[in-house]
């Protein structure tokens, strides 16, 4: 059987070639978006596969994205376990346009059925304000 062992946004992950672990830089759980619709220029997937040994090398998932029961993204995904147990796989998806506030829900399919699920609140930010300078 098949489990999704993790799911993570972040804007960046780090492999460490040696030991193959990730280190998440700024992990991503809220969005504030100034207009909508509004822009998420860059976000970092990071997913983590665990099967049984009798489960295929190469099982295939799609992953969706929607707000607000909008879908604003859906792919095929690979996972390729190279006769392991374990694979992790690393998706970065840039430009995805956010229509309205609400939560931003990003999920890992088999077949229809959702493993795992993560969600990103995406709210309305508030405008940077200038700060006077004494010349």
């Amino acid at each position: 059987m098949v489990k999704v062992k993790l799911l993570l946004c972040a804007e960046t992950f780090i492999n460490d070639r040696n030991t193959n672990n990730f280190s998440a830089i700024n992990i991503v759980d809220k969005f504030g978006v100034i207009a909508f619709p509004g822009f998420i220029p860059k976000l970092s997937i990071l997913s983590v596969f665990t099967k049984e040994q009798e489960d295929p090398d190469v099982i295939n998932f799609r992953l969706k994205a929607k707000i607000a029961n909008a879908e604003i993204l859906d792919n095929p995904v690979t996972a390729e376990f190279q006769k392991s147990t374990s694979a992790q796989i690393l998706l970065v998806v840039g430009g995805i346009v956010i229509s309205q506030p609400g939560q931003l829900i990003i999920q890992l399919l088999r077949e229809e059925n959702v493993l795992a699920s993560y969600e990103i609140d995406v709210t309305t930010a508030i405008p940077l304000q200038e700060i006077n300078t004494v010349k």
